[in-house]
C-alpha cells in the first residue's frame, strides 16, 4: 500500500484516538476519590488492556469466520483453496465495518457523559511559602 494512503489513515487514527483516550482517562480518575487514584488507574489500564484484547480476538474470530475450514488447513500447513484470498478479504472487510460501529457507539456513549467539574487538588506549602509566611518560624 504506497505511503500517501497509509499516512493519512494513521492521522485519522491519532486524532481519533487523542481525542478520545484524554477526556475519558480524565473523566474517569476525576470520579475517583484522592485515596484511591492508584486503584483507579490501575483498573483503567486493566480495561483498555482487556478491551484491545477482545477487539482483537473478536475481529479476528469475524475474520477467520469467512474462511470456514480452509482457515484451519491454513493453520495446519494445509493448503488453502484458491478462493480462500478473496474470503478473508470479505471476512477482513467485515470485521472492519463492525470495527467501526463500535467506535461509533463508544465515540456516542463517550458524547453522552455528563461533565464534571475538574478535580481541585490542595498542595502542601513548599518551604519558601512556610518560611515567607512564617509558619516555618519558631519563637526560641
Amino acid at each position: 500500500m504506497p505511503v500517501a494512503r497509509v499516512l493519512p489513515a494513521l492521522a485519522v487514527i491519532g486524532l481519533g484516538m487523542a481525542m478520545f483516550s484524554s477526556p475519558n482517562t480524565s473523566s474517569a480518575m476525576n470520579a475517583a476519590p484522592n485515596a484511591a487514584l492508584g486503584v483507579a488507574a490501575g483498573v483503567l489500564t486493566t480495561m483498555r488492556s482487556l478491551g484491545q484484547s477482545m477487539s482483537i480476538a473478536v475481529l479476528g474470530a469475524i475474520t477467520a469466520d469467512r474462511l470456514g475450514a480452509a482457515g484451519g488447513k491454513l493453520l495446519l500447513g494445509g493448503q488453502a483453496p484458491p478462493h480462500a484470498g478473496l474470503l478473508y478479504i470479505e471476512g477482513y472487510r467485515l470485521a472492519m465495518a463492525v470495527g467501526a460501529g463500535i467506535a461509533v457507539v463508544g465515540a456516542l456513549v463517550s458524547l453522552t457523559r455528563g461533565a464534571r467539574p475538574p478535580r481541585v487538588v490542595a498542595l502542601a506549602p513548599t518551604s519558601a511559602e512556610a518560611l515567607a509566611s512564617g509558619s516555618g518560624l519558631t519563637d526560641t
